[in-house]
């Protein structure tokens, strides 16, 4: 996972591990939690600077000990009945407040794909709005490309897949298992499962938006 300057940090609540919350908000300059995710910043005794959403995650037992324990939060309240997810929201706050480098940890996984989806959908409607949004749990980072060239050194492993989220994107990928130079549609999954395999590789994107999936060679696959 990469840290820039200017990052806000977002905590959902799907499943993520306390060591990746606590490395990420020592990198952050903004710390979001997104309705239920606050259990997690509660377990890693980490203060998010807001706590945003609906709160029908959150019971409240938890949100009692939460504005105890983190009194100088920002609390954000919004009706169950809305346009936006809590996530959406939170996104939003960071972008209004100037980052243009998002980290979201507890975004997939869960027993809601539905919102991972929506989550995926945010990270390309805000890569075309200049937003850069990685996208983390315990298994898998996902992150957009558009317009731009990606290395990665000789030591990444695992897999790594390139879906087109436009029509077409247009790509060069070079040093993976898999090289390949032309077009990536979203109606085909040509770019599902490539692999590092120990060189400096690089990923181009000319043409469309893709999303980069990394996961280890140990997740289960169908």
């Amino acid at each position: 996972m990469e840290f820039k300057e200017n990052t806000a940090l977002i905590i959902g609540s799907a499943p993520v591990s306390e060591d990746d919350i606590i490395r990420a908000s020592k990198a952050c300059n903004l710390i979001i939690a997104a309705d239920g995710g606050i259990g997690h910043l509660l377990k890693a005794d980490i203060r998010p600077d807001i706590w945003t959403g609906d709160m029908d995650s959150t019971d409240e037992s938890l949100k009692q000990t939460a504005e105890a324990r983190f009194p100088d939060t920002i609390i954000k309240r919004f009706p169950s009945v809305k346009d936006d997810t809590d996530m959406a929201l939170c996104v939003k706050t960071a972008a209004d407040k100037g980052y243009r480098n998002i980290i979201i940890l507890g975004g997939t996984g869960g027993s809601r794909i539905d919102h991972m989806l929506a989550n995926i959908q945010l990270m390309h409607n805000y890569k075309d709005n200049g937003v850069n949004i990685t996208m983390k749990d315990n298994d898998t980072e996902m992150f957009c490309l558009s317009s731009e060239e990606r290395s990665f050194s000789e030591d990444q492993q695992g897999y790594i897949s390139l879906l087109s989220l436009t029509d077409h994107s247009t790509v060069s990928v070079k040093g993976l298992f898999y090289e390949y130079e032309g077009a990536l549609y979203n109606s085909y999954a040509l770019g599902v499962s490539n692999e590092f395999c120990g060189k400096r590789s690089f990923i181009k994107v000319t043409d469309g938006m893709i999303l980069v999936v990394r996961s280890p060679k140990d997740c289960q696959i169908s």
